[in-house]
């Protein structure tokens, strides 16, 4: 039957088409359960900003270490972003860093 569950590949047909609605159902619930979007933003956010010579290792140590939640905030009104920025540190018990003020430092420590 060409409509039958194929046994060996979850989410495919007998005719090699997979079930579109159901495989893209548990994909979703899958990326949404285990927060994937952010885990991979995260980590992108930080590998731009720390710029590792070794970026895959520096991923792998990441990935292994403890989870640490990172927030990164942009926004063209200064006072919404400082205000989102406190309130989200408030709420979560976070540090909060001014990226401006990081700057600021490296650019005065040299």
């Amino acid at each position: 039957n060409e409509n039958a569950p194929c046994s060996g590949m979850p989410g495919l047909r007998s005719g090699g088409l997979p079930e579109t609605s159901a495989l893209m159902d548990a994909n979703t619930k899958y990326v949404e359960t285990h927060k994937i979007f952010q885990l991979l933003e995260g980590l992108l956010g930080r590998l731009v900003v720390e710029k590792p010579d070794d970026p895959v290792d520096f991923l792998i140590s990441a990935l292994q270490s403890e989870v640490k939640p990172h927030v990164l905030l942009s926004s063209t009104d200064s006072e919404v972003l400082a205000a989102q920025a406190e309130a989200l540190a408030r709420a979560h018990d976070l540090v909060l860093v001014d990226g401006d003020l990081v700057i600021a430092n490296i650019g005065s420590s040299g």
